[in-house]
């Protein structure tokens, strides 16, 4: 299977759905970053936009609006296009509220290290991943899937789906 380029491919989609998320949402969505492996450049067809968003309010409410607007986008032209090119088309949204942005540090780490910022006008988002990333200054946190690790249960032997966190020292001197 053919590893794609990563966010220049679903850069139309992530513009469309930010656009329709700000005009329906308003001052309701506070960030939005984009993470994983389309971020990290090696994602496949069968990928996930993984997208990450502070919202204000009711977080229900955030989530319906968000599978409202993209069951809309699901069948225009644009879709159609790029799910014929083998782009994946499927967006993962995590959904964080201002106050409990540091519930997932480990995530927020992953977004700080990867991630491309989307929508972030009062740097909310980017402020969080500074202070979060500034106690691993001098260490690299790569959490990273392994699809092929192989577990052997009893008479059975399955492909298992880990994640993987290396952190590696490095001298800035």
């Amino acid at each position: 299977m053919a590893v794609l380029s990563g966010y220049a491919d679903v850069k139309p989609l992530t513009d469309r759905l930010l656009t329709a998320l700000r005009a329906v949402l308003g001052e309701r969505l506070v960030a939005m970053a984009l993470y994983g492996s389309v971020a990290r450049q090696v994602a496949r067809p069968t990928s996930d936009i993984d997208l990450f968003l502070v919202h204000r309010g009711d977080r229900h409410a955030a989530l319906c609006t968000f599978v409202e607007v993209e069951m809309g986008l699901r069948d225009d032209s644009l879709t159609a296009r790029l799910r014929a090119r083998g782009v994946p088309i499927k967006p993962m949204p995590v959904f964080r509220s201002e106050a409990s942005l540091a519930d997932t540090p480990w995530l927020l780490l992953d977004i700080a290290h990867h991630g491309i910022m989307l929508f972030d006008p009062r740097s909310v988002l980017a402020r969080k991943l500074a202070y979060v990333y500034r106690p691993w200054e001098r260490w690299v946190l790569d959490l990273t899937p392994v699809v092929d690790a192989r577990r052997n249960d009893g008479n059975h032997q399955r492909s298992m789906p880990w994640l993987v966190l290396t952190i590696r020292s490095f001298r800035s001197d």
